[in-house]
């Protein structure tokens, strides 16, 4: 009976410290997401968009990231409306959560410029977000995972040209939620 106990004591201890199936590592290489926005922007006459961004980011040094983002989003502006696409390059602090996922904070800047609206739109506009976002886990792939992306930026649209009520700085705050990968 005391053989049995001690057995059966050793199986339990193994069973406990089985590998939950994630295995990230306390720093991911890289990833990848595209997701779904909506953009709120302020200032006098509001601007609403929603649109889809792709990203990837590599690994430059443990937790320090480098990261692009290209964006296509339809504007909504006194009920007219317009296209636009952008570009921002970025520098990201990520760390993994629990072997579970990651939590980020990402600073950058990047160019915008309309594919339709005409004259009324700006030629370009500088971009200046500054994003907080996690991954969430759902399914292990080797040494990494995938889930879902979930991320709110704040940011500043300075618009170069345009008519007034277009060409004004903006500030702006946009939810974006959508698959990813992390490796």
């Amino acid at each position: 009976d005391v053989d049995r106990e001690r057995y059966d004591a050793w199986v339990a201890r193994g069973n406990e410290l089985k590998p939950t199936g994630f295995d990230i590592p306390d720093t991911v290489a890289g990833g990848v997401d595209v997701v779904g926005t909506f953009t709120a922007y302020g200032g006098g006459s509001p601007i609403y968009s929603v649109g889809t961004r792709a990203a990837g980011h590599v690994a430059l040094w443990r937790w320090l990231q480098l990261e692009a983002r290209g964006y296509v989003a339809s504007e909504v502006f006194d009920g007219w409306h317009f296209v636009t696409t952008s570009g921002v390059l970025s520098m990201r602090a990520e760390v993994v959560t629990n072997h579970r996922g990651s939590i980020y904070a990402s600073l950058g800047a990047g160019a915008e410029a309309p594919l339709s609206g005409g004259e009324r739109t700006p030629s370009a506009s500088l971009l200046i977000p500054l994003s907080l976002g996690a991954t969430v886990c759902a399914v292990a792939i080797g040494r990494g995972c995938a889930g879902a992306t979930i991320e709110f930026t704040f940011g500043l649209r300075v618009p170069f040209g345009g008519d007034d009520a277009c060409g004004v700085p903006r500030g702006y705050m946009a939810f974006n939620i959508g698959p990813a990968v992390l490796f």
